[in-house]
């Protein structure tokens, strides 16, 4: 570090003495990037996760090509009394007619065109299942609604059980080109149902991937104007008592401002698409600024009013002593998240890219902003400044000498009890499962939750996963003997408990041949030839409506078949599970069977970007350790300040695990996040306890007067930290809840280890010489 040693003068120097031309390069980078905001395309379907080209993308391209989207709107009616009442079955032909109008809406199904089919001596009848000239009176409407429940398809896909729900679909254009305008559809689906909100007793509600999409995109907006507000409050009060000055207030909120700003116009500029996991930015970026801004004032005003230097004195006097930590502390956050770059997962590719340039920048403006600042109004600060040098003095010195006489009596138990803790936390974290539930992502008091939470005490499921059974070749899917063993298969996986449904063209052939032989139940059944079957699906689809054709359940080949397989299953781990057992079962039967659509991009994406997080923490965590070695050429001081950053986040998995937390998306993203930020007080720690130590102090001495110069900046820093995120348990997005909340514990311990245990560690690891 020696030959280092004028490199921060240097710098600070040139700083103090053209103030104006630095705060105009903090300004000029500002002005040429920040605009690119304007240029932010935002995204929050699954096709987000991954980029043009990417093999699931491909993937999914495939399968809308041959099926069409599976993303769709719901739209739930319900009647205490029932849904077969003549203004509600009315209500229900109108908005089933009307939802073919709004925009990227290209089929809709219903009961009032579900159609049945029916055998009149020598003839098939196909026709819907409420027709449209049906005189609605009440024998009728009974006789419709004990046929709707004795149908094989309709209960639990467009009935409930106690015919009090009923579910309209609206199947949604193919994402190919572009995404559906889900904001845009759900406003016009609720535009549609205000005219039927007068039917006393009938309540509505809306799921599926567009209302859940768009409440992605709006509650991230809305819990960014509920928290933000909250946490900047905090953060003014807390400078003003600490520093008793505005100036103290002002620049670090400035310093926020500007970085994220910038940081923005990059998102713009380098052509990244805004998701929900590039929401957590600001927050990210406003703990790095605040963190560095306050190290500089804490020392300043220490320098300032206790060791009684002029302003232009103090201000270059703490810009050195803080050019090492500092700049130090921003190149390993910057790596922590440089290193989740190594990734096929687009957004957290963006985000590391971001949140580590904005680390960068952070520390930049810092210096070229609070520096020039704090210069150009010395005259005015030096100006009646109170001075209260010998009482501070005396009482830091009685608190740092009290502070390192306990740890040094201590520090055996401090080290044990640490261990042991960290033993027994490392197995717990273990123990924690990759898993998620993305309707529980939301808040229970969130629309779309609540909608959720009521339907499913209606229906025995409504969540699902799309299979695609190749044939092995054209016109495969008329061959009796293919679909005898498909159905044979279907037959077993709806003996599994949490298999509801499993929705097939098979259903149509099944019934025309019931149908064919006078409705008798036992040729409910594949029939024996493939030109029969060919017939039958011939004469079903001459007698639909247009834009009611099969084209949804098979390609126009005829050689893949679609499965829509409807089940239980919640969260990702048990659809993972699930999913394998199904294909493997498939495998064994001989048929060729794949998950296909957008839930399969999902299970993999969440399995993928858990894995990266933790690779890329793993390898941060070596990448600071090689940092902090060349910097000081020690490897023993390289090794013990990395321990104090892989308790915390131990302690953090515990508490997961305790509070039933899995590992997901948010929870994931901890990790990485806190090491970023907790290796900061570690590396500041240890920057000041090396420099003291090379200048000849003892490791007791050193201790006791790195504790007085950066002990109060670290405590201040944490507790912002600790509140800033801590107030995202008034988030109504789950994720930003665990991953505030988790946050504000884990950098909370982070402080603890490094107050206690660093200096415990360090009093055994090094020969004192006392």
């Amino acid at each position: 570090m020696k030959r280092y040693k004028h490199i921060p003068v240097a710098f600070a120097q040139l700083i103090i003495n053209h103030p104006r031309i630095h705060l105009l390069f903090v300004f000029f980078i500002v002005a040429a990037i920040a605009p690119f905001i304007g240029t932010i395309q935002s995204r929050f379907s699954p096709r987000m996760w991954f980029d043009d080209g990417h093999p699931e993308i491909k993937r999914l391209d495939a399968f809308e090509k041959r099926f069409g989207n599976d993303q769709k709107i719901v739209v739930v009616l319900h009647h205490e009394k029932g849904i077969f009442q003549k203004p509600i079955i009315e209500a229900m032909k109108t908005i089933t007619d009307q939802l073919w109008s709004v925009p990227d809406i290209i089929r809709v199904e219903s009961l009032s065109n579900y159609n049945t089919i029916t055998g009149q001596e020598d003839e098939i009848l196909i026709a819907p299942l409420i027709p449209e000239d049906a005189i609605l009176n009440t024998n009728f409407l009974k006789l419709k609604q004990a046929e709707a429940l004795k149908d094989e398809v309709i209960p639990n896909y467009l009935l409930s059980k106690d015919a009090t729900t009923t579910l309209i679909y609206g199947q949604l254009r193919p994402s190919i080109e572009s995404d559906p305008r889900y904001p845009l559809i759900v406003q016009k689906t609720e535009e549609l149902l205000t005219n039927f909100r007068h039917i006393e007793g009938l309540r509505f509600f809306l799921l599926g991937d567009a209302p859940g999409n768009t409440a992605f995109k709006e509650i991230s907006a809305s819990d960014n104007i509920k928290i933000v507000p909250f946490m900047v409050g905090f953060i003014i009060i807390l400078l003003l008592l600490l520093f008793r000055s505005r100036m103290a207030v002002i620049l670090p909120l400035l310093l926020a401002v500007l970085t994220i700003a910038t940081t923005f116009g990059l998102l713009g500029a380098l052509n990244f698409t805004f998701t929900s996991l590039l929401a957590a930015i600001p927050g990210i970026l406003l703990a790095i600024c605040l963190a560095d801004s306050i190290h500089i004032l804490a020392s300043y005003y220490h320098f300032f009013r206790i060791d009684d230097f002029s302003a232009r004195q103090a201000i270059e006097k703490s810009l050195i002593k803080n050019f090492g930590p500092t700049i130090l502390t921003s190149i390993s956050t910057a790596i922590s998240f440089f290193s989740i770059m190594m990734t096929d997962i687009s957004p957290v590719r963006a985000l590391g890219c971001l949140a580590g340039i904005g680390t960068l920048l952070a520390w930049l403006f810092t210096y070229w902003l609070l520096g020039p600042i704090i210069v150009i109004f010395a005259n005015r600060l030096d100006h009646g400044k109170t001075r209260k040098k010998a009482i501070c003095k005396n009482t830091k010195e009685q608190r740092t000498i009290a502070y390192a006489n306990f740890i040094y009596r201590w520090r055996f138990p401090i080290i044990i009890v640490f261990s042991l803790t960290f033993t027994v936390c490392l197995y717990l974290s273990s123990l924690n499962q990759v898993n998620s539930d993305p309707l529980k992502y939301f808040d229970t008091s969130v629309p779309i939750r609540k909608s959720s939470d009521f339907v499913s005490t209606k229906l025995d499921a409504m969540r699902g996963i799309e299979f695609v059974v190749d044939s092995g070749k054209n016109d495969g899917i008329k061959d009796p003997q293919f679909l005898r063993k498909l159905d044979d298969y279907l037959k077993w996986m709806l003996r599994d408990d949490d298999i509801v449904q499993a929705r097939s063209v098979l259903d149509i052939i099944k019934k025309m041949n019931r149908t064919l032989n006078e409705g008798k139940q036992e040729f409910y059944s594949i029939p024996p030839l493939q030109t029969t079957v060919a017939e039958l699906l011939f004469l079903y689809t001459m007698g639909l409506p247009q834009g009611m054709d099969l084209n949804n359940q098979f390609s126009l080949d005829h050689r893949y078949l679609r499965l829509r397989i409807i089940w239980k299953i919640t969260t990702s781990k048990e659809a993972e599970l699930k999913n394998s057992l199904l294909i493997n079962e498939a495998e064994k039967r001989g048929l060729i069977v794949s998950a296909e659509g957008n839930v399969p991009m999902y299970l993999k994406m969440n399995q993928t970007i858990v894995s990266s997080f933790f690779k890329a923490m793993a390898m941060a965590l070596v990448l600071v350790c090689f940092l902090i070695f060349c910097v000081f050429r020690d490897f023993k001081i390289s090794l013990l300040s990395i321990f104090p950053n892989i308790i915390p986040l131990s302690f953090g998995g515990a508490i997961m695990y305790a509070k039933g937390t899995y590992i997901d998306i948010g929870t994931s993203l901890v990790a990485t996040v806190c090491l970023g930020i907790a290796v900061d007080d570690t590396i500041h720690f240890v920057v000041n306890f090396k420099m003291l130590r090379q200048r000849g102090y003892s490791i007791y001495d050193a201790i006791k007067e790195t504790f007085a110069i950066t002990g109060m900046a670290l405590m201040t820093t944490t507790v912002i930290l600790v509140v800033g995120f801590g107030s995202f348990i008034f988030a109504d997005f789950i994720p930003n809840q665990n991953f505030g909340i988790l946050c504000a514990i884990v950098l909370l311990l982070a402080l603890i280890t490094d107050l206690i245990f660093l200096p415990a560690i360090l009093f055994l690891g090094i020969k004192n010489g006392k």
